[in-house]
């Protein structure tokens, strides 16, 4: 009877069982549907971006209807220069008929394009994420638009050709690593707006020799100067020191902190790192020589090393007059 039973469940089981044919196919149609999908997947991570409409490309926000430049590919070094040239960012863009306002440079979007050579970011821009600029060695200059509120960590580092950078009084903050490596930069304008200065901010600008800090700025941060290799001054508009982290002059051959008045002086004197320089009083000077009914016309204003400002510069500096005069003077 055991020997009759174990037969009938040997034939049963087996009858069950797919024969070698069967999984052959069984195998070859699993392996096609693995490749497919593989493929699909491949396909479709290998473009990050939402649309490309002339050349730039996008992430869309649907709910707000929003769009964020970004770069070509699923991660930022998936291409090479993807930007090259003159690059504009228009103001808005249309896809599927759904138009959407461009309100962001996104993470990374122009990493690593050294072939681009100038960029035009529209007033609908709000924001410059982390690293939007990071080593554009061909650019030479940048206006931020009025309409940016914040600049990214790393937003502007090593773009170490570029000689002037415009940064509206919209601004607040600047990341850490915002300037770091723009080396050919031999001036910079703080808006006065701005209340804080990141880690490293400002650090290997190694063209400037000095910079004004205004009277908003009540933080700077980590090593925010350090490797500025030029720089022997800070002109302080605060008249209370702001908060400082370490080594902000680190390497650098830093001698002089001028502030507006005695009463700052006492004050910066008495604090750290501020103290380890020389704090010298600036010697005050007319603004504008305009207010009296026969002064001169002002015609030009200059940095102590001689470059020409443009805007309305802060600290001190030199006005030449419409008589062929000029005078030093300080800008509060």
């Amino acid at each position: 009877m055991f020997h009759l039973q174990n037969s009938i469940t040997r034939s049963v089981f087996c009858h069950h069982l797919p024969r070698d044919d069967e999984r052959l196919h069984a195998f070859n149609h699993m392996r096609k549907s693995f490749l497919f999908l593989v493929l699909f997947l491949g396909f479709h991570t290998a473009w990050g971006h939402d649309a490309e409409i002339d050349g730039i490309f996008y992430n869309l926000t649907s709910w707000n209807k929003t769009a964020t430049v970004t770069f070509k590919g699923e991660k930022y070094n998936t291409f090479t220069n993807e930007y090259a040239g003159d690059v504009v960012i228009p103001e808005s863009i249309t896809v599927g008929g759904t138009t959407y306002s461009v309100t962001s440079l996104g993470y990374s979007c122009f990493r690593g394009c050294s072939a681009m050579t100038s960029i035009s970011i529209p007033n609908t821009v709000t924001s410059l994420d982390t690293f939007c600029f990071y080593n554009c060695t061909g650019l030479t200059s940048i206006t931020v638009p009025s309409s940016v509120t914040s600049l990214g960590s790393s937003c502007f580092r090593n773009c170490n050709n570029v000689t002037s950078i415009t940064i509206p009084e919209s601004v607040t903050s600047w990341g850490d690593y915002c300037l770091a490596y723009c080396s050919s930069l031999t001036s910079i304008s703080i808006p006065q707006t701005v209340t804080s200065l990141g880690t490293y901010c400002l650090s290997f600008c190694t063209g400037l020799s000095s910079i004004t800090i205004p009277s908003s700025v009540t933080n700077v941060g980590y090593a925010c100067f350090e490797g500025c290799s030029a720089l022997t001054s800070l002109i302080m508009l605060p008249t209370t020191p702001p908060s400082a982290g370490d080594k902000i002059f680190y390497n650098t051959p830093m001698e002089t902190v001028y502030v507006v008045d005695e009463d700052a002086k006492t004050r910066y004197q008495a604090k750290t790192p501020w103290n380890a320089y020389e704090v010298v009083v600036m010697e005050a000077g007319i603004d504008d020589l305009k207010l009296e009914k026969d002064a001169p016309a002002v015609v030009g204003c200059y940095d102590l090393s001689g470059k020409k400002l443009s805007g309305k510069p802060r600290g001190i500096v030199v006005k030449r007059y419409a008589d062929g005069s000029s005078r030093k003077v300080m800008v509060k």
